[in-house]
């Protein structure tokens, strides 16, 4: 069985060092899509693959740190 969940982020930061002031002073951006991939071959004792719930949390709060942080 092999479960995938896509999720979305945005992340913006300043181009520091460049040639011009425009792109130096000015936020850039960038969009992103991770897509998750969960694999198994066998479920677990309460018939289940994996708690998705706290998977959404951690991979939630990892695309928290990124997500439009300027950096």
């Amino acid at each position: 069985m092999l479960i995938r969940k896509p999720f979305r982020l945005e992340n913006a930061h300043i181009v520091r060092g460049c040639s011009t002031r425009q792109c130096s002073h000015s936020i850039h951006g960038h969009s992103y899509r991770v897509e998750l991939l969960l694999e198994a071959h066998a479920f677990d004792n309460g018939q289940i693959v994996h708690d998705f719930g706290l998977l959404k949390g951690y991979v939630c709060y990892l695309i928290d740190v990124f997500d439009d942080a300027c950096a």
